[in-house]
């Protein structure tokens, strides 16, 4: 080993600088292609998967974005279909109707005489359901009676109805009044 030592400096000043400069290169050269190009490419590879990944990102999100909207719309069509199928029920449900009507008849202090279900009506898009009544109490209490009718979360019309006083009391004239509330079911496959 002192030999090519001792070869290196019997060598003259001027070629040794040379040589150093040119190993200096060499290595230089050597780092440069194979370390820090691969890691620069490395690091463009990543910077183009990272710009892939935001883009991939900002699309979820505005898929996300888009996605809870559609679903408040939902929440907001459903809650209205459940409110219409209140008003306008699929099926009769009259007992339970009936027995609604029976207690805001109670509430208000009105007697009812009869209930007496009439015939259905089929039409287009609902079926008609009346039921002929008669109450006795004073004015105000059918009034108020067919104002909480009219308040009823399903649709029922009160019509065809007939006043008439049955005795005057101190308190005002007791009436009677008979009438039709008349309730609709929706018509499943309606006009088509």
């Amino acid at each position: 080993m002192n030999t090519v030592i001792d070869r290196f400096l019997a060598v003259p000043l001027w070629q040794r600088v040379l040589l150093q400069i040119m190993l200096m290169i060499g290595i230089a050269a050597l780092w440069y292609n194979f370390l820090y190009m691969g890691i620069s490419k490395d690091i463009d590879r990543q910077q183009a998967r990272t710009k892939e990944i935001t883009q991939t990102i900002a699309q979820n999100q505005a898929a996300k974005k888009n996605a809870e909207e559609i679903q408040a719309r939902i929440t907001k069509i459903s809650d209205h279909l459940d409110d219409i199928r209140q008003k306008l029920p699929e099926n009769a449900e009259l007992g339970n109707l009936l027995q609604q009507i029976h207690g805001q008849a109670k509430i208000v202090g009105l007697d009812i005489a009869r209930f007496e279900r009439a015939d259905t009506i089929e039409e287009d898009l609902f079926i008609r359901i009346p039921v002929r009544m008669t109450l006795r109490g004073s004015f105000h209490h059918i009034a108020t009676f067919f104002y909480y009718i009219g308040n009823l979360n399903r649709v029922v019309n009160v019509e065809n109805i007939s006043l008439r006083v049955l005795e005057h009391r101190s308190d005002g004239p007791w009436m009677e009044a008979i009438c039709t509330a008349t309730t609709f079911v929706y018509r499943s496959g309606g006009a088509q």
